[in-house]
């Protein structure tokens, strides 16, 4: 069984992470990785030039986005909560889109 790191941020997700994509895939590649996730935070520009390198590495590419969702307590607070996620299909990853 094999681990697949879904919480992963690109140069994309502003403020929150440097990893360029090209040289994550690489360093997954290197670590022996079958399969790794990108989830970046409110974003979805990274989604293609992902993919491109997770095939030119070999890589099976796992698309999502990390949204926050808001809710509504008894006494009038917010409280945020992250939620992951993953598309399971090309319908799935339109539904990201939108």
């Amino acid at each position: 069984m094999s681990v697949v790191q879904t919480s992963v941020y690109s140069e994309y997700s502003l403020l929150r992470s440097s990893n360029r994509i090209d040289e994550l895939v690489q360093t997954a590649k290197n670590l022996g990785y079958e399969a790794l996730a990108l989830t970046d935070y409110h974003v979805m520009y990274g989604s293609i030039p992902f993919y491109q390198a997770c095939l030119k590495h070999g890589i099976k590419p796992i698309i999502g986005l990390e949204i926050t969702v808001i809710e509504q307590t008894k006494n009038g607070h917010e409280e945020l909560f992250p939620l992951r996620l993953l598309a399971k299909s090309n319908a799935g990853y339109k539904e990201l889109l939108s």
